[in-house]
């Protein structure tokens, strides 16, 4: 399998460390995506995050920003709620 023949129905990233360089493969980006963001993540902050992807034509996503100033999500609880309800939007 080549990494081209992947095509997911969704896509959930938690504390993406998505940079400008690392951007552009995200142009024009299609895929319904959830970005789980903390405000102040020091690799990513959220806003920053959130410019990235609006500047590469990313489209379909959902984006949660949490609070938090470090880049480890634990509460896995919260992930989990927010991955669920993205994931089965009828549950």
């Amino acid at each position: 399998m080549q990494a081209n023949d992947i095509r997911p129905q969704r896509c959930v990233f938690v504390g993406a460390p998505i940079g400008a360089s690392a951007a552009d493969r995200f142009n024009n980006f299609r895929t319904p995506t959830l970005f789980i963001q903390h405000t102040h993540d020091p690799v990513r902050p959220a806003q920053k995050l959130k410019n990235v992807l609006k500047n590469h034509n990313v489209s379909q996503y959902a984006f949660k920003e949490i609070s938090g100033d470090d880049d480890v999500y634990a509460d896995t609880e919260k992930l989990a709620v927010y991955t669920k309800e993205f994931l089965n939007p009828s549950d």
